[in-house]
């Protein structure tokens, strides 16, 4: 394999080079060779292209997506076709997927438990089916995921400030992520003594709450780290999303 161009001074060609390695340690390659020169045959387009999205496809824990598909097929290629994958991360399932005879259009359902990890992956998919009289496979160019945690909450303040006596409104949003969206419940935990907040409930497609707080005339006066909690369940099971930070200033009554 070699590659040609056109330089200022004439021609230039490149051997095709590719490095082998014997033994490594760690991430240093220890015991290496060169080879140069790639050997290459001709070879017939595939009979079935698939097109995958070129953007991070985004999957939250507990929220399955649907990855669109679409199907470029020659002349005579109208066989149904499976769609699988190769082996997953942790935690991440593909629902196997049907794509009609004739069909230009498909796609997969991809699921991520609360064990999956956090993060980008790509992962690989292959559709199988029956090609001019053969069973064969296609490859699919690979498609990145990036596995994301449900919910989030956006303040409007991140500090607040209030007499004792008085009342204030702490306002936010709840983020969701990919495909999620089921009701939840936002509360105000590690309030200065003589503070309180009742949780509020933000209905599955709404984003905006506003949580109250309530000071006695002889609540603790100074500073105070509080956390804001978003609640819900994935899979039965509380979510454990990590608390979202408040600073509370409570001033003397006058």
């Amino acid at each position: 394999m070699v590659g040609q161009g056109q330089g200022t001074d004439g021609p230039i060609i490149a051997l095709a080079k590719k490095p082998i390695v014997f033994a490594s340690q760690g991430a240093l390659a220890t015991s290496k060779i060169t080879q140069s020169g790639l050997a290459a045959a001709p070879g017939s387009p595939s009979l079935v292209t698939l097109k995958t999205p070129a953007a991070t496809f985004e999957v939250a824990h507990g929220a399955g997506g649907r990855i669109p598909l679409e199907v470029v097929r020659s002349k005579g290629a109208d066989a149904p076709l499976t769609v699988t994958s190769l082996p997953l991360p942790l935690g991440v399932s593909l629902a196997e997927s049907k794509i009609a005879e004739k069909q230009a259009e498909g796609s997969v359902v991809i699921n991520a438990a609360p064990e999956a990890p956090l993060g980008t992956f790509t992962i690989a998919l292959l559709a199988k089916g029956k090609l001019e009289g053969v069973e064969q496979t296609v490859a699919a160019p690979e498609v990145v995921l990036n596995v994301v945690r449900p919910a989030a909450i956006e303040l409007a303040l991140s500090a607040i400030e209030l007499q004792a006596g008085q009342s204030v409104e702490v306002k936010g949003k709840v983020v969701r992520k990919g495909t999620f969206d089921q009701e939840v419940t936002v509360k105000l935990d590690k309030l200065p003594s003589g503070v309180k907040a009742e949780p509020v409930k933000v209905a599955a497609g709404a984003t905006d709450f506003a949580l109250k707080l309530d000071s006695e005339e002889k609540a603790k006066v100074g500073d105070t780290k509080a956390e804001i909690a978003l609640v819900f369940q994935v899979a039965k099971k509380d979510y454990p999303l990590p608390p979202t930070p408040l600073a509370v200033k409570v001033n003397a009554h006058e």
